[in-house]
This record gives C-alpha cells, sequence and structure tokens, in this order.
C-alpha cells in the first residue's frame, strides 16, 4: 500500500514546480513566485501519505511559508530590505525545528570533501588565492547568489564536474582547481541539495520505507524555498531577482549560531540532474 503511495506521488513530484531549477524567463518575479506556489500547494492536495505522518496538518505551515517567501520579495522591491529579512526568518522559523532534513544531520560522514575551481589562463594561484577573496579586499567582491557586494563568501562544489559546469565549461587547460577536506560534524549546512523526485524514487529499493517516507514529506514541505532559491537568473541585468531571497538566507545563517552555511543544487546543470547522483551540489560558508 505505501509503495502503491509513493509511485503516485512521484508521478506529481516529476513535473512543475518541483523540477529544478526553473527560469521565469520576463515575468515580473512576485507574479511568478505567486503563481508557481499556486500550483504547488494545488499538488500537495493530491499527495498520498499515511495517516500517521499527518500530511494535511503540516501543509498549513508550508502555505504559511510561501506566503512569508512573497511578503519578503514585496517588501525587498519597495526598498524594505531589514523588513523583507524579517518576513523570510519568520518563515523558516515556522519550519527549521519541524524537517530535521532541513539541518541535515543524518547520515553524516567522519570527514567531507569539496572542491573550489578558479579560471587562471596566464598565471599559477597559490593555496590562498584558491579561498575566498581576503576581506581586506571585500570591495572586489560582487554580488553571487548567496552573497551580497562586498561580503567575501566561499563557493565550493562537491565535485570538480559541478565546478567545471559553473564555470560554463571552461577549458581544463585553463582552469585551476582545489581540493578541501572539511569535517560536517564542526561545519553545518542548511541543505537544500535534495529534491522529492530522489527520495520518492529512493523508495522503489523498498528499503526503509517509512524513514523515506517521513523525508520525502519533510522535503516536499520545505519545497517552496528551495523553489526561490533555485531561480535561474539573468546574467547580463546588473540587478538579479532571483538573488533576494538566497542572499537573506545567507543572512539568516550568518545570525544563526547553528550554521555555518547552506548547500544547495546548481542551476547550471543540465535537464537530467536528477540522475547525476549527487553530483551537481554547490556549498556557501
Amino acid at each position: 500500500m505505501l509503495y502503491d503511495q509513493m509511485s503516485h506521488n512521484l508521478q506529481i513530484v516529476s513535473k512543475d514546480p518541483f523540477l529544478l531549477p526553473i527560469d521565469r524567463n520576463e515575468e515580473f518575479l512576485p507574479d511568478f513566485l505567486e503563481k508557481k506556489f499556486k500550483l504547488y500547494l494545488e499538488q500537495l492536495k493530491h499527495l498520498k501519505f499515511p495517516s500517521e505522518f499527518d500530511f494535511e496538518r503540516k501543509i498549513e505551515n508550508s502555505q504559511i511559508l510561501c506566503d512569508k517567501i512573497n511578503a519578503s520579495v514585496n517588501q525587498y522591491l519597495q526598498g524594505h530590505p531589514s523588513q523583507a529579512f524579517e518576513e523570510l526568518s519568520s518563515g523558516i522559523n515556522l519550519i527549521i525545528d519541524m524537517i530535521p532534513k532541513l539541518i541535515a544531520k543524518q547520515n553524516i560522514p567522519s570527514k567531507a570533501v569539496a572542491y573550489r575551481m578558479r579560471i587562471c589562463e596566464h598565471e599559477r594561484f597559490s593555496y590562498q588565492d584558491m579561498f575566498h577573496v581576503p576581506f581586506q579586499k571585500r570591495e572586489i567582491v560582487s554580488s553571487h547568489r548567496f552573497s551580497i557586494p562586498g561580503l567575501p563568501c566561499l563557493y565550493l562544489g562537491n565535485t570538480s564536474y559541478v565546478c567545471w559546469e559553473e564555470l560554463k565549461r571552461k577549458d581544463i587547460f585553463k582552469l585551476a582547481v582545489s581540493r578541501i577536506e572539511y569535517d560536517p560534524h564542526k561545519v553545518k549546512f542548511i541543505d537544500l541539495s535534495f529534491s522529492p523526485y530522489d527520495i520518492i524514487n529512493a523508495l522503489k529499493s523498498n528499503k526503509l520505507e517509512r524513514a523515506f517516507c517521513k523525508v520525502a514529506i519533510d522535503t516536499i514541505l520545505i519545497w517552496p524555498l528551495v523553489f526561490a532559491c533555485s531561480i535561474i537568473n539573468k546574467e547580463n541585468y546588473a540587478f538579479k531577482p532571483e538573488y533576494i531571497i538566497p542572499q537573506l538566507l545567507l543572512q539568516y545563517v550568518s545570525n544563526n549560531q547553528n550554521f555555518d552555511g547552506i548547500i544547495y543544487l546548481s542551476t547550471k546543470t543540465r535537464a537530467d540532474r536528477y540522475k547525476t547522483n549527487g553530483l551537481n551540489k554547490n556549498l556557501v560558508i
């Protein structure tokens, strides 16, 4: 019975609005988010989980999260960044204790590896050069998905492959790569790097069904936050509204002693990203 329900759910989360990354084209961001969140909330009504998981009651929190993200974007675009941060923070606080997967505590290895890649056509980099921009040179730091101008952050990939994709498949002979090891027990991330497609598809193995079911529910309920951080940006524009929620989320992390960074799915990977065995994750610290 549970497996039949998961197969049904798999069909739902294998299409819009769960497929990421997504391009808003030229649509106004608040209108785009409102439309996608409306579709998301409609799809939640069709998902089927055993009553023991209390899924229907938990949907209310996802509704509030959608509203808070919408309010945050509107406040920001009206020139009220502090109010935008308060709106988003209240939405995150609503779910962060309810969703253990968001804190990424389970299945933590004793050592983790990440990679950093830079273009180096005519120069050789020291190991210091392969770290983030020094704080004393913050004036050269531009806006990135999760960081505002002037805030040096360390961006990494969980594979050299995703680093290469982020650099638009630059000639590998013009690239420098560093490998970084860290202790995931000491460096804590908010993990947004998984999809309901991956998790529910894992149920086909018929192993730990109920454990996977709980993870699937948790992921689906936080999906509005994952979605709002995974919109493809318009690279030729100076201001990127797609960065509003990600940058506010990093501000939330910097104000919270429980977290050091965020793990998220690359927006540069191809349409078969869900079948890459987790090779397309980025980290920002």
